[in-house]
């Protein structure tokens, strides 16, 4: 997936180029020079997103040294890699939440991928999202919803934070969308996004 730095001005793409998977920076005005961000010595980066004020990249990864699980890293300052507790290795299309404080992510723990919300960096309780099957969540803008595929649907998930973590209704945007295909595809990040005014979505239907 893709990845916008918040300023618009490059692109966080996971990329073999080098042999390994790694995250690479590809700057947005096509001519300065790609450049890594961060590569795992003896290892591979399958995921990464950033938080949304930009300074922290959260990323799924295992090396030698690391084992295979979701981390998170500052992007100035103190930059070690520290492990995003609560949230399960085979976790995937992990998602922050705008405010930074809350991961949603997929896993199928259950035998089907269900979607799933943990205090971040956690430790914390698991807060399940979708009940019967879901993958690939995103965040509205504001932080009071969380998107998720349900087979062919496309599923709301009204949030309250206060004074815990709670879905507080789910409801139905889109049915039988063929944009929304292949939902089971738990590790693919969502081929949907919210506008910034949390008015209009983006959906990418396959040819």
């Amino acid at each position: 997936k893709p990845e916008w730095t918040r300023d618009g001005k490059a692109v966080l793409v996971v990329s073999d180029r080098e042999g390994r998977f790694a995250l690479w920076m590809h700057p947005t005005d096509h001519v300065s020079p790609s450049s890594p961000l961060l590569k795992l010595a003896g290892g591979a980066i399958g995921d990464a997103v950033f938080s949304a004020d930009g300074t922290t990249l959260v990323y799924k990864g295992q090396s030698k040294t690391v084992k295979a699980g979701w981390w998170y890293r500052r992007l100035k300052g103190d930059t070690t890699a520290r492990p995003v507790e609560g949230v399960p290795a085979n976790a995937a299309a992990a998602l922050l939440s705008p405010d930074g404080r809350w991961i949603a992510y997929s896993s199928s723990e259950t035998g089907r991928h269900e979607v799933s919300v943990s205090p971040f960096p956690g430790p914390g309780a698991r807060y399940p999202v979708s009940v019967d099957g879901g993958a690939t969540p995103a965040w509205s803008p504001d932080g009071t919803r969380l998107y998720f595929r349900h087979a062919r649907n496309l599923v709301a998930a009204t949030i309250s934070v206060t004074p815990t973590f709670e879905v507080v209704s789910l409801a139905t945007i889109f049915s039988e969308s063929p944009a929304l295909s292949n939902t089971e595809a738990g590790w693919s990040h969502a081929n949907f996004d919210v506008s910034p005014d949390g008015a209009q979505f983006l959906l990418v239907q396959p040819a």
